[in-house]
């Protein structure tokens, strides 16, 4: 009984920080592809020339201009919240563009 107890507890002092560790560090990816095309949508309604939104859409470019330096430094954790933010930024900018204008 000993030895699978103490066997469990040497896998989980291995396998417990690995997992942390993965889950801490993964690449932005998914982020930064919906920052993208928030920032797309935003321009196509032309959001930077938008007197309610341009504001809201200048935020977000360099939110996400940040955030592209930090991925390609491969800080991801601050990428990640950086891509976030541009994402949320430009959505506002689009839907102050949509319907603030017309």
């Amino acid at each position: 009984m000993k030895f699978s107890v103490l066997a469990f507890v040497r896998g989980m002092v291995f396998i417990v920080p690995l997992v942390l560790f993965l889950s801490c560090n993964t690449r932005p990816d998914i982020n930064y592809a919906l920052a993208t095309r928030a920032l797309e949508a935003a321009r196509e309604e032309n959001a930077a020339i938008s007197g309610c939104a341009s504001r809201n859409y200048y935020i977000a470019e360099r939110e996400y201009k940040t955030g592209r330096r930090m991925f390609t430094k491969g800080d991801w954790n601050g990428a990640n919240e950086k891509f976030e933010s541009a994402r949320i930024f430009a959505e506002k900018a689009e839907e102050e563009a949509l319907f603030c204008d017309r």
